[in-house]
C-alpha cells in the first residue's frame, strides 16, 4: 500500500502547478518533464526510472500600476495589465490611471495633446523611448501621440531631478516609455479598436528570435478619425478628422562569448489631422473659404538609433555607445496662419560604468546634441484698429525663427550603496551650447531603506534646457493673437528642482497586502521663457522671466489588495504654482497662480478579475480642481476659474485562451468643456482664442476591442 501511495505521488510531483502570492504578484510556476507516470503505472511499477526536467516556465501578473520598489527616484510603473485597463489608443491616454500625470488638450481645435507633471508643462519632463529621449524641438508636441499602447511592455514614471548621465534637462522627472522586447515577447499580438464615432486602430507587434544570439521585433498602427462632429454646437469640429500612420522595426543581438550587445531601429510616421469650423471643406482650396476657418497639420517622421555595450571585465563594468537620429518636418495652417518647420537632430552618448567594489561605482562619459531647425511662421491676424472688412484689414509679419543648436559636455556620476539599505548618488556635468556657453549641472539622490517596508528617497539639482518657443506653446497658433517676442530672449531655461518621498508597506486583513506613500516636490526657476496672454488682450508675448516662478506639487497614493485579484488605488494630488506676470499697463510685474494648471486630482482606480483572470472588471473615477484663467479671457469666458467636474471610465474584459474581448465607456457621465472656442463667430478676430483648454473636449465614448495573441 506505501508503494502504491509513493507512486501516486511521484506521478502528481511530476506535473507541479504552484501560485503564490505576495507583494500585489502572483507568480504561477508550471514544471514538464521528459517523462511520465499514468495511475496504473504507479500502482504496478516497483522501480521507477530517473526522470529530467526539461524546462521551467515561470509566468506571472503583477499589478497594472503599482510603485516601483527598488528605483532610486520614486517611480510609478503602469505594466502591461495598467495599459489595457482602457482603450490605451495612445500613451498619453494611458495615464488617466495616474494622478501624477495631467492629459489635456493644447487648443480646440487641432486635437494636440499635453502633459503636466508637478504643476509644469510637459517640456520639463523627458520622454524616453527605452532609455533614449524622443522629445525634442518641434516633434514634442505630437510624441505622446505617436507612441500606441500595444506596442509597450511597460510605462515608467520617474518624478524629480533626474541623474547627471541622463542629461542637464528632465527638471521634474521623466517617462520611460519600454517597447516589447524582441526576444522576450509573443510571436503575434493584434489588437483592433472602434468606437461610437467609427474612431478605428490597428495595432500588430511581432518579436521573432532569428537564432540564439539575433532577435527582431516588429510593430505597425494605422488608425482613422473619419467623422466630423460638433456636439457643442459651436461650429467647430470637436476633434480633426484623419489617419496615423506609424510603423517600427528593432534589433537586438548578443554576442554568445564577448557579451556584447547591440540593438538598433527604425521608426517612421505619417500623420495628417483636418479641423476647423464643420463648414470648412478640405478638399477645396483654403483662399477660396475666405469666410470659414480650417486647420491642417501633415507630419513625417523618421528615426534610427544604434546602441552597443560591452563587458570590460568580470565585475559588471562596461562601456556603452548610444547614437540616436531624429528627422522631422510639419507643414500646416491655422486659419489665416502659415506654419512650417523642419528638423534633422543628432545624439551621441558614450558612457563608461566601473564597478570599483561592492560598495563603490563611478559612471563618466560625455555626450552631444545637435539640432538643426528651420521653422518659419506666416503670422496673418486682423488688423485691431482697421475699419476695414475682412480680408482687406489682414496684416502680416513673418518670423523666421530656425537656428542651429550645439550643445555637448562630460560629467561624472558616483554611486555609494550599501547592499539593499542605502543607496547615494552625487553627480556633475559640464556642458556647452553655442547660444549660451559653459553651464554646470549638479546633482544628488538618495534611497535608504530604513526597513524592509519602509523607503525614503530625495532629490535636488540643477536644470537647464533650450526653450522652443513655438513648439513649446503650439496652442497659441490656434488663436487669432499676434505674436510679440521680446528682444534679446534667452532661450536657456534654468531651475532647480528639491523633493523627496516616503513609501510605507504594511499589513491591511493580509500580509503586506497595503502601501501607502507621500511625496512633495519643488521647482523655482531663475530664468524662464513665458508665452503670456495676459499682457495683451490681442497679443502672445514672448519675454523672459528672472524669477518669481515656482511650482510645489504633494500627492498622496494608497495600494491595496484587500481581497485575491482585487485592487484599489487611491491617490490625490495638490499643486500651488506661481508666476510673475508683467503688467500690460506698466514695467511692473504681478504674482499669480500660472494660468491652466489645475490645483488638485483625485482619482480611485478599482479593478477585479474573477478566477484565472476570465473576467476582468476595471472603473476608474477622477475630480479635477479648478484652474486659473487668463485674464485677457474672463471676460469672454465669464470665468475668472474653471469649475471643479468628475471623469469616470469602465470596462469589461472577458479572456480566452489567445485573445480576448473588451468593451468599454470613457467620459461616464458625458462631461465637456461648453466653450473651448472662445468668439467661435469672428474666428479672424484677435478675439478668437482656442487656447484656453481645462476640460475634456469629447463627451461619453463607447469602445469595443479585441487582442488577439499567437
Amino acid at each position: 500500500m506505501g508503494i502504491k501511495k509513493t507512486g501516486l505521488w511521484i506521478s502528481l510531483l511530476l506535473s507541479i502547478s504552484l501560485t503564490a502570492t505576495a507583494r500585489g504578484e502572483m507568480l504561477n510556476l508550471s514544471i514538464t518533464t521528459s517523462d511520465t507516470l499514468t495511475k496504473k503505472e504507479a500502482q504496478d511499477t516497483v522501480t521507477f526510472k530517473e526522470v529530467e526536467i526539461e524546462q521551467i516556465a515561470v509566468r506571472g501578473v503583477r499589478r497594472g500600476n503599482y510603485i516601483g520598489g527598488h528605483q532610486l527616484m520614486k517611480t510609478e510603473v503602469v505594466g502591461k495589465l495598467g495599459l489595457q485597463k482602457m482603450a490605451c489608443c495612445n500613451v498619453a491616454e494611458s495615464f488617466e490611471n495616474s494622478a501624477s500625470i495631467t492629459v489635456s488638450n493644447s487648443d480646440g481645435v487641432t486635437g494636440t495633446k499635453q502633459i503636466r507633471m508637478l504643476g509644469l508643462n510637459g517640456i520639463y519632463t523627458s520622454l524616453l523611448q527605452d532609455g533614449r529621449v524622443v522629445s525634442r524641438g518641434l516633434s514634442s508636441p505630437y510624441e505622446l501621440t505617436y507612441m500606441p499602447g500595444p506596442w509597450l511592455s511597460g510605462v515608467h514614471i520617474s518624478k524629480g531631478i533626474a541623474t547627471v548621465s541622463a542629461g542637464s534637462e528632465a527638471m521634474t522627472g521623466h517617462i520611460n516609455m519600454q517597447t516589447k522586447s524582441p526576444e522576450l515577447e509573443e510571436p503575434l499580438f493584434i489588437n483592433v479598436y472602434v468606437d461610437q464615432e467609427l474612431r478605428s486602430e490597428v495595432n500588430l507587434t511581432s518579436s521573432l528570435q532569428l537564432n540564439e544570439n539575433l532577435s527582431t521585433a516588429i510593430f505597425g498602427h494605422f488608425s482613422i478619425e473619419p467623422l466630423k462632429r460638433d456636439h457643442n454646437g459651436d461650429g467647430f469640429a470637436d476633434m480633426p478628422v484623419g489617419g496615423l500612420l506609424t510603423l517600427s522595426n528593432n534589433w537586438q543581438y548578443i554576442a554568445p562569448r564577448s557579451g556584447v550587445q547591440i540593438r538598433g531601429g527604425v521608426k517612421y510616421v505619417a500623420d495628417k489631422r483636418m479641423g476647423g469650423q464643420m463648414l470648412f471643406d478640405h478638399s477645396i482650396e483654403r483662399e477660396l473659404q475666405q469666410n470659414y476657418y480650417g486647420s491642417n497639420i501633415e507630419n513625417e517622421q523618421v528615426n534610427a538609433f544604434f546602441k552597443i555595450a560591452k563587458p570590460t571585465d568580470d565585475y559588471g563594468s562596461n562601456l556603452a555607445f548610444t547614437a540616436d537620429y531624429n528627422y522631422f518636418r510639419q507643414k500646416a495652417f491655422y486659419g489665416i496662419k502659415d506654419y512650417s518647420g523642419r528638423q534633422n537632430s543628432l545624439f551621441a552618448d558614450l558612457k563608461y560604468y566601473w564597478n570599483m567594489s561592492d560598495n563603490h561605482t563611478l559612471l563618466f562619459g560625455a555626450s552631444t546634441t545637435m539640432d538643426f531647425i528651420g521653422e518659419y511662421l506666416s503670422d496673418r491676424y486682423i488688423n485691431p484698429i482697421s475699419s476695414q472688412p475682412y480680408p482687406s484689414s489682414v496684416m502680416s509679419r513673418d518670423w523666421d525663427l530656425g537656428r542651429n543648436d550645439k550643445m555637448g559636455g562630460v560629467f561624472a556620476e558616483y554611486t555609494y550603496t550599501l547592499g539593499s539599505k542605502l543607496t547615494l548618488i552625487g553627480g556633475v556635468r559640464l556642458d556647452y551650447a553655442n547660444f549660451y556657453g559653459f553651464y554646470a549641472t549638479p546633482r544628488a539622490h538618495l534611497k535608504w531603506s530604513i526597513t524592509p517596508r519602509t523607503t525614503v528617497r530625495a532629490s535636488g539639482g540643477m536644470g537647464y534646457r533650450a526653450a522652443s518657443l513655438l513648439s513649446d506653446n503650439i496652442g497659441i497658433l490656434a488663436t487669432g493673437r499676434m505674436i510679440d517676442i521680446a528682444e534679446g530672449l534667452d532661450r536657456m531655461e534654468r531651475g532647480a528642482t528639491f523633493g523627496g518621498s516616503f513609501t510605507q508597506t504594511f499589513r491591511l486583513a493580509a500580509d503586506d497586502n497595503a502601501s501607502v506613500s507621500v511625496d512633495v516636490f519643488h521647482t523655482s526657476f531663475s530664468n524662464q521663457v513665458i508665452a503670456d496672454m495676459e499682457w495683451d488682450a490681442s497679443k502672445v508675448y514672448f519675454y523672459n522671466l528672472r524669477g518669481g516662478s515656482t511650482a510645489t506639487a504633494y500627492q498622496i497614493d494608497f495600494n491595496w489588495q484587500p481581497l485575491p485579484r482585487f485592487d484599489v488605488l487611491v491617490t490625490f494630488r495638490y499643486n500651488d504654482t506661481r508666476i510673475k506676470l508683467q503688467n500690460s499697463m506698466s514695467e511692473e510685474f504681478i504674482e499669480r497662480e500660472r494660468p491652466l494648471v489645475d490645483k488638485f486630482k483625485g482619482l480611485i482606480n478599482l479593478q477585479y478579475a474573477t478566477k484565472f483572470r476570465k473576467w476582468v472588471f476595471d472603473f476608474t473615477a477622477q475630480i479635477n480642481g479648478q484652474s486659473r484663467l487668463p485674464i485677457t479671457t474672463v471676460e469672454q469666458s465669464g470665468m475668472a476659474y474653471s469649475p471643479v467636474y468628475p471623469m469616470l471610465y469602465a470596462q469589461v474584459t472577458k479572456n480566452f485562451k489567445r485573445w480576448n474581448i473588451y468593451l468599454g465607456c470613457e467620459n461616464l457621465l458625458d462631461y465637456r468643456q461648453t466653450n473651448p472656442v472662445l468668439n467661435a463667430e469672428s474666428p479672424f478676430s484677435t478675439d478668437f482664442n482656442a487656447a484656453v483648454i481645462w476640460g475634456p473636449l469629447m463627451g461619453r465614448r463607447v469602445y469595443l476591442g479585441v487582442r488577439i495573441t499567437l
